[in-house]
């Protein structure tokens, strides 16, 4: 059977997503050099594996230039 992949990730799935630690993606985070995550779910912080991905092949740049890059301002 055909597994399918999740469409969200929070922070511990970050960091196994990524291969970096929790620390980390707080720091780049509070930098704004990582993406927004999705609107809050109760406490959990989720972010969409597909924005994660397009981020990285895109160069991993700040917010605000990967904002600009999408077209949303």
């Amino acid at each position: 059977m055909m597994e399918l992949e999740p469409l969200t990730v929070d922070i511990p799935g970050l960091t196994r997503l990524l291969g970096i630690g929790k620390t980390q993606i707080y720091k780049l985070m509070s930098e704004e050099k990582f993406p927004e995550p999705l609107p809050a779910f109760g406490r959990r912080t989720l972010f969409s594996v597909e924005t994660i991905r397009e981020w990285i092949h895109s160069g991993c740049p700040n917010r605000e230039k990967f904002k600009a890059m999408r077209g949303k301002k």
